[in-house]
């Protein structure tokens, strides 16, 4: 089940014509966007990459450019989901680009890299 909820303004006027899906289950969770009947943001792939009250989704998405109506290039996105009173709400989103997504993959298998020592930390005192 999905249920839309419209984002209000502290004033409590309407927001942005954006609405947030909020869904029982993890499966049912996309970032597919429609506005006007024009798919705004198209989902690629997801992975689930851990379930419980707090979820997190790896999803690989594109955007539709508003000037010229074509998708642009895929990006990688990563949401946090809360389940609350039954329903899994986004509370936290962050985007990467490709360029991005190569920094962050570059970094992460320098730091995971199992045939390597970690390195000294410089602040660490020496209290030989």
């Amino acid at each position: 089940m999905k249920i839309q909820a419209q984002r209000r303004f502290l004033d409590g006027s309407a927001g942005c014509r954006y609405t947030e899906a909020m869904t029982e289950s993890i499966d049912e969770i996309t970032i597919n966007y429609e506005e006007d009947g024009i798919l705004v943001i198209e989902e690629l792939e997801k992975i689930v990459l851990n379930r419980g009250a707090w979820t997190t989704i790896l999803f690989l998405f594109r955007e539709r450019d508003r000037r010229t109506g074509e998708f642009g290039p895929p990006k990688a996105g990563l949401r946090r989901y809360q389940k609350f009173r039954g329903l899994f709400r986004k509370r936290d989103a962050i985007n990467l680009s490709e360029k991005t997504a190569g920094v962050l993959l570059e970094k992460l298998t320098e730091w995971f890299d199992q045939g390597k020592s970690p390195k000294q930390d410089p602040f660490a005192s020496d209290s030989t």
